[in-house]
């Protein structure tokens, strides 16, 4: 079951996935100038992974796709298997000549990126603003 709603800060939102039941939620909103933000609620391990890697192939499969942001601030926990789907989705984006930020402030998810030392690679920002500040 997916959720729909309005964001008003945004042209268009599309649906949460799963069904709000699950431990992990995303949804996919297209800004202008070909950013895409996914942003993610909840949980992210081996359990939750597909949901992690469907809502990032959909924003990766948007036609017009410049940045796409995923915002993790809502994200309490961070397994190395949401890594492995970021540096799969950021390798998609750069033969389509695209960018991947992630914007996240949790200390869960900012210390897997400190302890891998994967924050510049991954485009690491503090605050959507700052992922976006440049394509806006």
């Amino acid at each position: 079951m997916a959720v729909f709603w309005r964001d008003a800060r945004r042209s268009l939102t599309e649906p949460m996935y799963p069904a709000d039941s699950s431990p992990l939620t995303a949804r996919l909103c297209r800004m202008p100038a070909g950013v895409v933000v996914v942003e993610m609620r909840g949980e992210v391990d081996l359990t939750t992974e597909e949901i992690m890697r469907n809502a990032l192939a959909d924003g990766v499969g948007t036609a017009d796709v410049r940045l796409l942001v995923c915002d993790m601030t809502r994200v309490s926990f961070f397994g190395c298997v949401g890594l492995t789907v970021l540096l799969r989705a950021k390798a998609v984006l750069r033969q389509r000549d695209a960018q991947l930020r992630v914007v996240a402030q949790s200390h869960p998810v900012v210390m897997m990126f400190d302890l891998t030392d994967l924050s510049d690679a991954l485009g690491l920002c503090a605050s959507l603003e700052e992922a976006t500040g440049d394509q806006r």
